[in-house]
């Protein structure tokens, strides 16, 4: 049961790679729920990285369909800065799925990002899996 006291953001980053330190944001997409599970607000867009780009990773560019031609014309993310923290707040809950990993990038360009807390779906629905019967076991 979701409390009208919070905010309740999903949010996706799509990355060069996998190294926050190294890697950078090609693409966010951030959705506001209410207690209804309603979407109430959403911010989706390319991101220009800061480094020059000719190609992506070829596992990248297949995952995520973008190509260096979304990105050559797109905005950087500190030029859509103020929509992206519009949705961040001390009444923030984040729900993602594996939420370490955009958290990381969310800070790497936002330090002092605020939020309450977060739900990482991953071990949601790991918990979910592990109760469930395996497959396997349906033949006995």
């Amino acid at each position: 049961m979701l409390s009208d006291k919070y905010r309740y953001v999903a949010m996706d980053f799509e990355t060069t790679w996998l190294d926050v330190s190294k890697d950078e944001a090609i693409q966010i997409w951030i959705v506001e729920i209410d207690v209804n599970w309603n979407v109430v607000n959403q911010y989706k867009s390319f991101l220009k990285p800061e480094k020059p780009v000719s190609e992506l990773k070829n596992l990248v560019a297949y995952i995520t369909w973008i190509s260096v031609d979304d990105i050559q014309s797109a905005p950087s993310i500190f030029d859509v800065k103020d929509e992206i923290l519009k949705f961040f707040w001390e009444n923030t809950i984040l729900i993602w799925h594996n939420i370490e990993f955009d958290i990381n990038f969310l800070k790497k360009y936002f330090p002092d990002v605020k939020y309450f807390d977060s739900i990482d779906t991953f071990w949601l629905l790991f918990s979910i899996m592990f109760l469930l019967r395996s497959r396997s076991e349906e033949r006995f």
